[in-house]
């Protein structure tokens, strides 16, 4: 037989964790190195066997007894303390901590976007049918209809929304949520498609991609499915589901087909947005609403149209694959985190203005935030931002790959033109330091005249040249 040591602390705490975690803590352990090579049965570990092997082993004088015994004692000892440790750490393990449940009761929704389902044989190549996409995603299309504080009674403007999540987070333009001064309207109701109405908060907006979401204290919503936008062919057929003209007109469905894919669009409050094309009806009240492949998936969130007495059928949508990471932003932080600004307002000169003009291509800077650094370092308006980092700057496209990747605090090299009277004009280089840009909608001061009334949708710029845009971009 092979010689055996009482003091098998490791094996004996490492069989007893295996049994308090799998919940089996009344069964005696078994000693593997006891089992004879030929012996088929297990065998368990008993104190009087424990014994007779110690005495079998002894030699035998009282002093050498008496060692062996206390020994033995300490042993044991060891053993049971290593014993208890392990019961110990393996329940800690096993409790939850505050913190964990502290952590779980802050987790945020996020925007799931689901690809479209597999063609098979059975399900065909043209989806659910129209009547079947609007009882599917009618329900969760609701209305926004906005309030101005001094005239609670008359509503300032009507749009759309998602329902995204059934605990009452819904998707709609940021524009919907604004006044016709540009700040945001006091209150917000929510109309469901069942006429319940909520008042609504605001849990994070976006101007510069025209996305904000709101919330509702209401649960077991019908919400929407959301699909894979980049999925999305010109020519699939699609639904636009909304309230044209206002809640009157509540889940009012129209379809046609996907005109074109990524459209850089200026609107009229200076914004360019890469969007879906469709010749589906989107008209003022269905902004915020939803644009429906023929699966029943949301992939877009209808947005603007052109308004001109010569254009029929164009309408935008912002894809859905731009919208999850907005929206994911805002409903986390109230606003796109670590976005950044340099701190000006500006204009675009392009070739056709700097020809006439005489001056180069770039950006035009109307206004300076004279608490941020680009301030600080010289810049002033009527400069000509030109390039940044050394490359050339001649629109807001190429701002945004300048800028791409870029965290707050992060400085760049602008290039600048300044006019000097009646001489050419000097060119100038300045370091500047980049902040966050919450872009988020500002609340309206104290004494404002609220005079709105408006179906909401944003209108697609006409041919004005740049200078006579209203509303001027941010940088």
């Amino acid at each position: 037989m092979e010689r055996h040591n009482p003091e098998q602390p490791e094996k004996t705490t490492e069989v007893l964790q295996d049994a308090v975690e799998d919940g089996i803590v009344n069964e005696q352990l078994t000693l593997i190195d006891q089992i004879e090579s030929n012996q088929d049965d297990v065998y368990e570990w008993n104190f009087s066997d424990y014994e007779k092997i110690a005495a079998e082993r002894a030699v035998p004088t009282k002093k050498s007894r008496g060692l062996v015994l206390l020994a033995f004692i300490l042993g044991f000892a060891l053993v049971a303390v290593i014993m208890m440790f392990t019961i110990y750490v393996v329940y800690e393990q096993k409790q939850p901590s505050s913190m964990g449940v502290t952590q779980s009761k802050q987790q945020f929704p996020s925007l799931i976007l689901n690809d479209s389902p597999a063609e098979t044989s059975d399900t065909g190549d043209d989806g659910q049918t129209t009547a079947e996409i609007a009882t599917k995603v009618t329900p969760s299309v609701v209305g926004i209809v906005t309030y101005n504080k001094d005239l609670s009674y008359e509503a300032a403007g009507e749009g759309s929304g998602v329902i995204m999540s059934s605990d009452g987070y819904i998707v709609t333009n940021a524009h919907v949520l604004l006044d016709s001064e540009g700040y945001l309207t006091p209150t917000i109701k929510v109309v469901l498609n069942n006429s319940s109405e909520y008042e609504a908060e605001v849990i994070g907006s976006d101007i510069k991609t025209d996305l904000a979401v709101i919330k509702i204290d209401a649960e077991n919503l019908t919400y929407a499915e959301f699909g894979n936008s980049d999925q999305v062919q010109v020519g699939d057929r699609v639904i636009a589901i909304g309230n044209p003209g206002g809640v009157t007109f509540m889940g009012s469905v129209t379809q046609g087909i996907v005109s074109g894919l990524n459209r850089t669009v200026k609107t009229s409050n200076g914004t360019d947005m890469t969007l879906i094309q469709t010749d589906a009806a989107i008209n003022p009240g269905n902004s915020g609403g939803a644009l429906v492949n023929r699966y029943g998936q949301v992939v877009g969130i209808n947005s603007a149209k052109i308004k001109k007495s010569n254009y029929e059928g164009i309408g935008f949508s912002l894809p859905t694959n731009s919208v999850k990471p907005i929206v994911d932003e805002l409903i986390k932080y109230g606003y796109v985190k670590d976005r950044v600004k340099i701190g000006f307002t500006y204009r675009e000169i392009d070739s056709v203005l700097s020809n006439a003009n005489g001056i180069p291509e770039g950006l035009y800077v109307v206004s300076v935030d004279d608490t941020l650094d680009a301030a600080t370092q010289g810049l002033s308006a009527g400069d000509i931002v030109t390039k940044i980092n050394g490359k050339s700057i001649g629109d807001t496209s190429d701002l945004a790959d300048a800028l791409d990747g870029k965290k707050p605090n992060d400085s760049i090299k602008l290039t600048v033109y300044r006019e000097s009277g009646n001489s050419k004009g000097t060119t100038f280089e300045i370091k500047v330091k980049l902040y966050e840009d919450q872009s988020t909608i500002q609340t309206a001061p104290s004494g404002s005249d609220y005079s709105d009334d408006r179906y909401y949708n944003a209108d697609v710029d006409d041919d004005e040249g740049v200078f006579s845009i209203k509303n001027t971009l941010s940088a």
